[in-house]
C-alpha cells in the first residue's frame, strides 16, 4: 500500500530547537504584557499551543477571551517562522 500522508511531529521530535518553542511563547506572551516562565511552558507540554495559552492564563486566574488566544498564537506562529527560516542553530 502507497503512503498518501505523513505527519510529524516538529518539536523536541525531529528538530533541535534549543527551546525556541519556550522562547517564542515566552515572546508571544512578553509582546501582550504578559509574562511566562519555561516551567510554566513545560507543565503543559503535549497540549496544542492555543489549548496551553488557555490553560496558563486560567491557571494563573488572568481574565481573557479567544481573541487573546488568537493573538498570543498568531505572534508565537511568526517567531516560530522566524526561527526556522533565519536561525543558524537549526538542525
Amino acid at each position: 500500500m502507497p503512503v498518501t500522508l505523513a505527519i510529524f511531529d516538529l518539536v523536541g521530535t525531529t528538530v533541535c530547537d534549543n527551546n525556541a518553542v519556550t522562547d517564542a511563547l515566552k515572546k508571544a506572551f512578553t509582546g501582550n504584557d504578559l509574562s511566562l516562565t519555561a516551567a510554566e511552558v513545560s507543565q503543559f507540554r503535549g497540549y496544542d499551543i492555543p489549548t496551553m495559552i488557555q490553560l496558563i492564563m486560567e491557571q494563573r486566574e488572568i481574565s481573557f477571551d479567544l481573541d487573546l488566544v488568537d493573538e498570543i498564537y498568531e505572534q508565537f506562529v511568526n517567531e516560530m517562522l522566524d526561527f526556522y527560516e533565519y536561525d543558524p542553530g537549526v538542525s
